[in-house]
C-alpha cells in the first residue's frame, strides 16, 4: 500500500490517529487533526499553508483559513507572514538550516526549483493583506454579501457583531407583559429566573442558538433520569469495588442468613451491581440488605471475627449510595412535578426568539448566528452555483479550533468539501477534549460526525511547551496514568518508519482505538514530552516536590461540624483560597525557575467564576500578595454598565419612543423595583410622571453635561443589590464611562452624538 492511501479508509470502528508529519500529509480529501495544548498547532498550520502554496501552486488568497476569534485570525496572519519571510531567507542563502519541509518539497518535486519557490513565496508575502483568514462569522457574512444574487441576501441588511441588547430589550418588554399572566410569573419564579437579567443569563445559549427549542416530555425526563443515574453509578465505582472486596469473605455467611429469612439472592444481586454487571436502581435492594436498624442484628448472628468492623463497612456504603441516589431521585421528581413550568418557559423562549427575529428585521440587521444559519441553509439546500463559486474561490480550507464548530457551521464545510473529491481539501484542527466538555460552544456530536466523515486522522502528540513531569501529570489527569515506556518505543518506531509504513502496520503499532477515555467512543491520544520543551530552559525547583501535578482535598475535619462542606460552600471556598495563598507565599520564598526565584507574574490561578476570583483576590490582599484578575482587562464597553448606560441615555433622549423609554426604566440607574415596573406598565399617569423625569434629566444633561447628570443619578436614583465590593466596581465602571463620554462631548456638541458613539463602541466590543 503506498503512502497516499495511508489512513484513508472507511471507519466502521474508531479510527487510528497517526502522528502528524506535514511532509507526508496528502493535499486532498478531508483530514481531522487533533492538537492538544503546546503541541505546535500554529507551527504546523504555517507549514501546511506553505506546502499548499508550493505543491498545489495556488495563491495565498485561495487558501481559506477559518478560526473563531478575531485575535486568532490576527495571530495566524502574523505567523504565516513571519514563516514566509523565514523560508524566503533560507532560499536566498541566509546562514541557517533549511526547514525539513522546504528541503522535502524542493527535493521531491521535479518542477520546483529554488527560483520558482522563491518567486511563489514572495508573491504570497505581497498578497498577505488579502489572505482569506476569517472568523467563521465574518466568513459567512462575507459570503452572503459577496454572493447576494446567489444567496438572495438583501443588500440593505447590516450585519452587527452583537445582538444581545436587542434580546435584552425584547425580554424586558415581555416581562412587563407578564403582569397579567400569573401562571407564567409563577413558572419564572419556580425556575429561578424571575428577573430579565437572570432569564437572559440562564437561557442565553438557547436564545442565541439557531436550534429549535425542545419541549420536555415525561419520556425525555425519564431518559435523562436514567442517564444521570448511570453517571452516579459510574461515579460510585471505587466505593462499589471496595465494598465488594470487603463483602466477598463473608458472602456465604450472609447469604445463608438471607436464605433463612427467604430473601432470595440479595447478596449476589448487590455483588453483581458492585461489579458492573448491570445498572439498576439499587436503592430498594440495598434498603433490604443494608437497612440501618437491621444491619447490626443480622451481622451479630453471622459469627464473623470482627462484626463491628463489618457493620461499619455496611453502614458507610449504605450511606454513600443512599445519599447519592436520593439526591438524584429528588432532582428528577422535582423536574417531573415542574413539567408544566418547564413547558411555559419553553413557550417563552419560542416567543422571545420570534420577537427578537421580528425586531432584527424591523431594524434591518442580522447578527452572526443569523448569517451562519442563513448561509448554512443555502448550502445544505444544494445551491449548486453558490457551492461551485466557493470551491473555485477556495479549493482548500483549514478550520482552526474545530472543536468550537457547531452543526450549522460544519454543514457548510461538509457540503462544500465532499470527502470523495480529490481536487478539494478540508483540514479540521482542534482539541476534542474541549468539545467533550462543551467549552465555548463545543459540540461533541459534531466532532464525532467529523471523525466519521474524515478520510485521514492525525494527532500532534508531542508537547513542546511543558516539562516531562507536567506532561506526565497531564496524561495522568486525562487517562489515569502517564505514558508507559513500551508505548513511547512504539511511537518512536512509527516516527522512524512513517514514510513507508502501511495502514495495517500502523494499527499494530499505535494505541488501539479501544483505549477510550471519554464517552461516545472518543479515544485519548497520548501526549509525549520532549527535551526540546521551552519550560526545560527554566525548570522549576521546588524543595517540597518535583512532581508536575499535585492533588489536594479539603478535609471535612477543616469545616465546622455544624456547617459541612456540602452545606457551606462559601466557607469551603474561603478555606481553599487561604490554602492557595499560603502555597503561593511558600513558592515565592522557596521555589525557583532556572536561576531566579519564582515571581508573582509566574503564577496563574484558575477559578470557576468571578465571585471565586474576588474571594481569592481579597484573601491575597490580606496576606500582602498583589494579584490581577485578567478578565478585568476586558474593555469597559464589554461591561454590563456600558449596555445599561446606553439604554439609559437612549431612553432619556427618546423618552417618547415606547421601547427606548421602557428599556431606560429597567436599568439600575433608575433604581426601580420589579413590582414598580409592573405597575407602570398599566398606569398611564405614572408613565407620564416618569416621562417628565426623563425630560428633566435630558435638560440637565444638555445644560451640565453627561458626567454631571450621571453623578446626580448615581446619588439619587441608582440601586444595586449585592456585596459592597460589587457596588464599588459598578459605580467605578459608570464613572469611567462618564469620563470617556465627557471627552466625546468636548468635540461633539450634540447629545445625540454621545449616544451614537456609545452605540458604536458597544457594537465593536467583541
Amino acid at each position: 500500500m503506498n503512502h497516499m492511501a495511508l489512513n484513508s479508509v472507511t471507519h466502521s470502528t474508531a479510527p487510528v490517529f497517526l502522528p502528524l508529519d506535514v511532509q507526508v500529509l496528502p493535499l486532498a480529501h478531508r483530514h481531522l487533526i487533533e492538537a492538544s495544548a503546546g503541541t505546535g498547532k500554529t507551527f504546523n498550520i504555517t507549514r501546511i499553508a506553505i506546502k499548499v502554496l508550493l505543491v498545489k501552486k495556488i495563491s495565498i488568497t485561495q487558501l481559506l483559513i477559518v478560526t473563531f476569534t478575531k485575535a486568532a485570525t490576527q495571530e495566524l496572519r502574523a505567523r504565516i507572514a513571519q514563516t514566509l519571510q523565514e523560508f524566503i531567507g533560507m532560499l536566498e542563502g541566509e546562514p541557517c538550516d533549511w526547514d525539513p519541509l522546504l528541503t522535502h518539497i524542493i527535493s521531491t518535486d521535479i518542477n520546483m526549483s529554488v527560483e520558482n519557490a522563491l518567486r511563489m513565496l514572495k508573491v504570497a508575502v505581497f498578497e498577505m493583506d488579502e489572505a482569506a483568514i476569517y472568523t467563521i462569522n465574518s466568513f459567512c457574512g462575507r459570503m452572503l454579501t459577496q454572493s447576494s444574487f446567489l444567496t438572495h441576501h438583501p443588500f440593505d441588511q447590516a450585519i452587527i457583531d452583537d445582538s444581545e441588547s436587542i434580546y435584552i430589550e425584547v425580554i424586558q418588554d415581555w416581562f412587563l407583559q407578564q403582569q397579567s399572566h400569573p401562571p407564567m410569573r409563577s413558572a419564572l419564579r419556580d425556575m429561578g429566573v424571575e428577573t430579565p437579567t437572570k432569564y437572559f443569563e440562564t437561557y442565553k445559549s438557547i436564545l442565541l442558538s439557531t436550534l429549535p427549542v425542545e419541549y420536555p416530555t415525561e419520556s425525555s425526563i425519564a431518559a435523562l433520569s436514567q442517564c444521570s443515574g448511570q453517571l452516579i453509578f459510574d461515579a460510585l465505582a471505587p466505593q462499589r469495588a471496595a465494598f465488594a472486596e470487603e463483602l466477598k469473605p463473608h458472602v456465604a455467611l450472609i447469604q445463608a442468613y438471607f436464605d433463612a429469612k427467604k430473601k432470595d439472592i440479595i447478596v449476589h444481586q448487590v455483588l453483581d451491581w458492585c461489579n458492573d454487571i448491570e445498572f439498576s436502581d439499587i436503592a430498594a435492594l440495598l434498603g433490604v440488605m443494608l437497612h440501618g436498624t437491621a444491619i447490626k442484628g443480622y451481622i451479630k448472628t453471622l459469627g464473623v471475627n470482627d462484626p463491628d468492623a463489618l457493620i461499619d463497612i455496611f453502614k458507610e456504603f449504605h450511606n454513600v449510595v443512599k445519599k447519592s441516589f436520593s439526591t438524584y431521585n429528588k432532582r428528577f421528581t422535582e423536574m417531573s412535578e415542574n413539567i408544566a413550568a418547564i413547558e411555559l418557559i419553553a413557550d417563552s423562549l419560542v416567543t422571545i426568539k420570534a420577537l427578537a427575529s421580528t425586531e432584527k428585521r424591523r431594524c434591518g440587521v442580522l447578527d452572526h448566528s443569523d448569517t451562519v444559519s442563513l448561509f448554512s441553509q443555502q448550502i445544505v439546500a444544494g445551491n449548486a452555483q453558490l457551492i461551485s463559486s466557493i470551491q473555485a474561490q477556495f479549493p482548500i480550507a483549514l478550520i482552526d479550533e474545530f472543536q468550537d464548530t457547531d452543526a450549522d457551521q460544519y454543514a457548510i464545510f461538509q457540503h462544500v468539501y465532499p470527502n470523495d473529491d480529490p481536487s478539494l481539501m478540508l483540514l479540521m484542527i482542534g482539541d476534542p477534549k474541549q468539545a467533550i466538555y462543551g467549552f465555548r460552544g463545543g459540540d461533541v456530536f459534531t466532532y464525532l460526525k467529523a471523525v466519521n466523515d474524515a478520510n485521514y486522522h492525525w494527532s500532534m502528540d508531542t508537547n513542546y511547551r511543558s516539562t516531562e513531569s507536567v506532561v506526565n501529570g497531564y496524561n495522568t489527569l486525562f487517562y489515569g496514568l502517564s505514558v508507559p515506556q513500551y508505548r513511547i518505543q512504539d511511537l518512536q518506531l512509527w516516527a522512524q518508519q512513517q514514510a513507508t509504513i502501511s495502514h495495517d502496520d500502523a494499527i499494530g503499532i499505535l494505541p488501539s482505538p479501544e483505549q477510550g477515555l471519554f464517552d461516545y467512543g472518543i479515544q485519548y491520544n497520548w501526549i509525549l514530552a520532549t527535551a526540546k520543551a521551552k519550560a526545560n530552559n527554566t525548570p522549576l525547583y521546588d524543595p517540597l516536590s518535583q512532581s508536575g501535578t499535585h492533588f489536594f482535598a479539603l478535609s471535612a475535619d477543616n469545616i465546622d461540624i455544624q456547617h459541612p462542606v456540602a452545606q457551606d460552600k462559601f466557607t469551603a471556598i474561603k478555606l481553599m483560597s487561604q490554602w492557595v495563598a499560603q502555597e503561593v507565599q511558600r513558592l515565592l520564598t522557596s521555589a525557583s525557575l532556572g536561576d531566579k526565584l519564582v515571581a508573582p507574574a509566574d503564577i496563574a490561578i484558575l477559578v470557576n467564576n468571578r465571585s471565586q476570583g474576588q474571594i481569592i483576590k481579597k484573601i491575597f490582599a490580606n496576606c500582602g500578595l498583589n494579584s490581577v484578575i485578567l478578565s478585568d482587562r476586558t474593555s469597559i464597553f464589554a461591561s454590563d454598565q456600558a449596555t445599561n448606560l446606553y439604554r439609559f441615555l437612549n431612553g432619556i433622549l427618546n423618552f417618547n419612543q415606547d421601547r427606548a423609554f421602557k428599556a431606560m426604566l429597567g436599568t439600575d440607574l433608575m433604581g426601580l423595583e420589579r413590582e414598580t415596573l409592573y405597575e407602570i406598565e398599566n398606569d398611564l399617569n405614572t408613565i407620564d410622571q416618569y416621562k417628565l423625569i426623563a425630560h428633566d434629566l435630558l435638560q440637565r444633561w444638555q445644560r451640565d453635561g453627561v458626567m454631571a447628570m450621571l453623578i446626580f443619578v448615581l446619588k439619587n436614583n441608582f440601586t444595586i443589590y449585592g456585596q459592597s465590593d460589587e457596588v464599588e466596581r459598578v459605580i467605578s465602571n459608570y464613572m469611567q464611562l462618564a469620563e470617556i463620554l465627557n471627552e466625546v462631548e468636548r468635540t461633539q456638541s450634540l447629545v445625540t452624538m454621545t449616544v451614537t458613539f456609545l452605540y458604536e463602541k458597544l457594537a465593536q466590543k467583541n
